[in-house]
């Protein structure tokens, strides 16, 4: 006789791979074949996994079609089983596997939307916290503030392309009625998501504040950042991006 968590594995393995092993196990209602219940079950379950996840990438969806994106979602998927039990959380992957998924490889900015549509959506359902006190951080001595850690809101999210992806992004969306025409060769993006009153925003960022919030996301002192900064972008102002970003909320904690 199979132990419980065999007839688990089992009965996952038949919902996601359509392995007949679990139809032993299963007792169709009202005379339904054993196998043709899982097949309703596993209907069920694939539909629910394409609406959450259509519900999280809708952009992705509209540039490659409902029938392209369901069968990009039932593969996902298949490949990647939800590790919660709350659909809110699932499809962090999805990007990545956009990026390998040969159906849509001739988009090859589909993956970066990706990534912005997540980081939108986590940005949505990102804890509250508390923005930074100006006077707390004036209150650090210079020596010690060199080594200081600003951390990030946690909404806030980092997005950088080689591709439009704002533009690509805000054409289409519903009710949007202006020139839906997109240039890839414009040139690429650097974007910061965070949610300054609620809903989410998406703002460009100048290659330099990108640099230093990158670094500071990353984990490194406010020191190190601001030399790694520096490096690269030798006219940067860290008194003026730290007065942007910590009155925007983008940094809310010292470590």
């Amino acid at each position: 006789m199979s132990s419980l968590p065999e007839i688990q594995e089992a009965f996952a393995r038949a919902i996601l791979d359509g392995d007949p092993a679990a139809a032993e196990h299963v007792i169709g209602p009202r005379g339904l074949p054993p196998q043709a219940a899982l097949d309703v079950y596993r209907n069920s379950v694939f539909a629910n996994y394409r609406a959450a996840l259509a519900a999280s990438f809708p952009v992705v969806e509209r540039l490659i079609g409902a029938d392209c994106f369901g069968q990009a979602a039932d593969a996902f998927v298949r490949g990647h089983p939800s590790a919660s039990g709350d659909l809110n959380d699932y499809g962090s992957e999805f990007p990545g596997f956009v990026a390998g998924h040969p159906p849509v490889a001739a988009l090859a900015y589909l993956p970066d939307v990706a990534r912005l549509e997540w980081a939108i959506d986590r940005a949505r359902r990102a804890a509250d916290a508390a923005p930074l006190d100006p006077a707390a951080l004036a209150e650090i001595s210079p020596e010690r503030l060199q080594g200081t850690r600003l951390l990030p809101h946690p909404a806030c999210a980092l997005i950088a392309s080689p591709w439009p992806v704002l533009r690509i992004w805000q054409v289409n969306q519903p009710g949007y009625l202006g020139d839906a025409a997109v240039d890839l060769d414009e040139g690429g993006d650097r974007l910061l998501v965070r949610r300054p009153a609620g809903e989410p925003e998406v703002e460009p960022l100048p290659e330099a504040d990108f640099a230093f919030l990158s670094a500071l996301f990353a984990g490194a002192t406010l020191g190190a950042a601001f030399e790694e900064t520096l490096a690269r972008f030798p006219g940067f102002d860290l008194a003026a991006a730290l007065r942007r970003h910590v009155l925007s909320g983008t940094l809310c904690g010292i470590a």
